[in-house]
This record gives structure tokens, sequence and C-alpha cells, in this order.
């Protein structure tokens, strides 16, 4: 590891800290920029950093660029995208002002760019890539949890997901020897959405087929009191965590959701009793489902709860809750 004028090899990250006091612990603020051996910014590349009781996931913004907060001492960043491999360096973070740089190196075999053809296409265009190794991976089966449309990665990853029209879309993504799980995009009226997805190797454990079932009946019915969105839907006004993202985006106003408390917690469809909002990262997630207090009236919520009851007690409705499900990128 060097510091100052040094530059290590293998670097793509320029790191500016600067100071920051947060709770009794001295934090710095990280931030720097991601890009390939060639000079070009990485956008939408995964930022892992690790410090002293710190384990966060950050990506990077259209110009390459992430931020994030750590406290002094020895951190790792682990740096991944699809089509690059993936880079891991430690450093020490002492205080303003220093400097850091790493790279990433693209993979022999190359990802061709998901393309937009001119004609009036609607629908979804992108990648499927292994979360470790960030390769293409091809035999991915995608479906839709609200339509009967189904597609398969070609040898390269792609997919090409077609819509009736422009539309929230909720997709289920399978493939024998990885975990499976959805993931949520909002395609506007004459666009077409890219999407680079990566999946975490392991098998299914039985909670998460029954939650990813219970998931594509909740989809084809969401209507009022009912709130979906994605992480960037819920960025506005800077949002760090879960918590500020959900209240002060403005969208369970625009639901008509009052969410009281106490919140029911789902996390990647298991149930999470005493895990408050505020304790994750909204870098992290993929996309949330709000269900106003007995609005959720398919009781999948309520089934697969501790003991079978939770907040509102549906001792005369079925729905209980207020429920927030959360889904959380790959990691």
């Amino acid at each position: 590891m060097c510091f100052g004028n040094l530059w290590p090899i293998g670097a793509v990250a320029l790191v500016i800290l600067s100071a920051r006091n947060v709770d009794a612990q001295q934090r710095e603020l990280v931030r720097g920029t991601v890009r390939s051996t060639a000079g070009d910014s990485i956008p939408n590349a995964r930022v892992r950093a690790l410090g002293l009781g710190v384990d966060t996931i950050v990506r990077t913004d259209f110009r390459g660029r992430f931020s994030v907060v750590l406290p002094r001492g020895r951190a790792q960043l682990v740096t991944t995208m699809l089509g690059f491999m993936p880079d891991s360096t430690s450093f020490e973070i002492l205080g303003a002002d220093t400097l850091f740089r790493v790279q990433l190196r693209r993979l022999a075999q190359q990802i061709a760019e998901v393309t937009v053809r001119a004609e009036a296409w609607i629908g979804i265009r992108g990648v499927v890539g292994d979360e470790q190794t960030m390769a293409p991976l091809a035999g991915v089966q995608i479906r839709s949890m609200k339509r009967d449309v189904r597609v398969v990665t070609d040898s390269l990853g792609r997919f090409e997901f077609p819509l009736p029209k422009a539309e929230l879309s909720t997709l289920q993504l399978s493939h024998a020897g990885y975990l499976s799980r959805p993931a949520m995009t909002r395609v506007q009226r004459g666009d077409t959405t890219s999407l680079v997805l990566l999946m975490k190797r392991g098998e299914d454990p039985k909670q998460l087929r029954f939650a990813l079932s219970d998931l594509s009946h909740r989809m084809a019915w969401a209507g009022i009191g009912t709130l979906v969105a994605n992480r960037a839907q819920l960025s506005r006004y800077g949002a760090r965590t879960l918590e500020d993202g959900i209240f002060l985006s403005g969208l369970l106003t625009q639901r008509g959701i009052q969410l009281t408390r106490p919140v029911c917690l789902f996390v990647n469809g298991e149930a999470q009793p005493n895990r408050p909002l505020w304790s994750i990262e909204l870098a992290s997630v993929d996309f949330i489902e709000v269900w106003g207090r007995n609005t959720e009236q398919f009781g999948s919520f309520q089934a697969r709860w501790p003991g079978g009851r939770c907040g509102a007690a549906a001792t005369t409705h079925r729905g209980g809750g207020p429920w927030v499900s959360v889904w959380l990128i790959s990691q």
C-alpha cells in the first residue's frame, strides 16, 4: 500500500478523505471514481467498503463516482463490475486529503454492450453475470411476475424482455447453482430500460422459494395502499438509510399510505422482527414493497411471520402489518 505521491498498481478509484465526526467515533468521508485501465469511467460499479464495524455497499454514478463514510483505521474496498476482474485493496484511513487509486482490468471475454434499437420496441434489455467472477451467465431463466413472458440469456448473458406497454415490471431470475432473485424496474413511455443484474452462487433455501412465490402473487395484485419502489426512487434528498428514503421521498403520501409503528420487516423474504429500518443502508437496496395496515389481503406476510401475527395483529382483518419487504442487491 502506498500513500502520498505513490500510487499502487491496479488502482481505479481516486479517493479523497475529509474529516467528519459521526457519533463518538472519528470517521472520514471517502469519495472516489472508478475507471478502467483505459481511463474510462465505469458507472454502476459495485464498491463494497469494509472498516471497523462497517460493511456497506455503494454504487458508482453515471460518471463513475462514489462516496461512503468509514471509521479511521484499516479499511478495504472491494470493487466489482460485470465484464471486469474484481479488485480488492486495503488501506489505512489516517485523516483528510489522503489519495488512493485502484484499477479494474477487463476480462478476456468481453461483454457486448446492451444497445437500444431504433424501432418502436418496448421492454427491458440487459445482461446477467456471476456476482463473484463478474463473468456473463448464459442460460439464466427470466420470467415476469405479472405477465406470461419468459426469456433465457444467451452465451454472453444478454436478454431482451418484451413488454406490451410501459409499466412497472418485476422479474424473477433462476439458474442452476445460483440463488434465485427478483429484480424490479420501471419502463417509462417511449423508453427502453437496460439492466445489469448479478447472481450469487448457492442453492435456494426453502424460505426463499416460498418468498418469491408470494412476491409473484403480490405483484399481480398490488394496488391501493401499496408502494413498490426501487432505490433510485427512494434516493431523493440524499437519503442514506432505508428509513429516510421511505419517509423523505414523499412516495408514501402519493400512495395514501400511513406507515405506523411498529413496522413488520422482511429482508430478502426472511422475517426480521428486531431489525429497524434505519439499520439498512439505502445503497444496498434493490427495491422495496410497503403495504399499509390490513392491505395485504393474501396474508402471505402474516403466514410467514414468527408466531403468525405482527403489527395490527389482524384480529378481524387478514392483512395485519404494516409491512415493509426489502430486497437487497446480491451481496
